[in-house]
């Protein structure tokens, strides 16, 4: 039984890699070689928030990070991280991040191309975070997180 994080590591991984589309619950759990419901309430468990609540968030924070490193069309990004209309893709990245996404590009439109390779290169450092995404921290700048690894 998966019963520790380490156990769900390949899953989160796989989840992490491919933010180009929604990763059914059943395709997860069998990949784990568990049951739906066991799956689920495991990983929720160790992960802090549901298998779908994490690929969602995940797959959102792709499409923030394009649209304000990028001038790809609102559309093209849903569908590039997964999202089968324009109409779903805006309703959840509203409800995720406060704005809808033209908002969002627009709000972000004065960071410079140095804070916006910064701030990439902080996520790619990172990664998907695990639980932790609720936490702040005193200091999160690039060079801190660098110095930690």
């Amino acid at each position: 039984m998966a019963t520790t994080l380490e156990d769900l590591l390949p899953t989160i991984n796989a989840i992490a890699s491919d933010r180009g589309r929604a990763s059914p619950l059943a395709e997860l759990a069998a990949d784990a070689q568990r049951s739906p419901t066991h799956f689920q309430r495991t990983f929720a468990k160790l992960v802090g928030e549901s298998p779908k609540r994490y690929d969602t968030r995940l797959r959102l924070e792709a499409a923030a990070m394009l649209l304000i490193c990028s001038d790809t069309a609102v559309l093209d990004i849903a569908l590039e991280v997964g999202f089968e209309s324009h109409e779903g893709f805006t309703r959840a990245f509203r409800s995720h991040m406060g704005a809808s996404p033209r908002e969002f590009r627009r709000n972000h439109a004065h960071l410079s191309p140095a804070a916006l390779d910064r701030h990439a290169s902080v996520v790619r450092h990172v990664g998907p975070c695990i639980g932790l995404y609720r936490m702040s921290t005193p200091d999160t700048s690039p060079s801190t997180l660098e110095d930690d690894s």
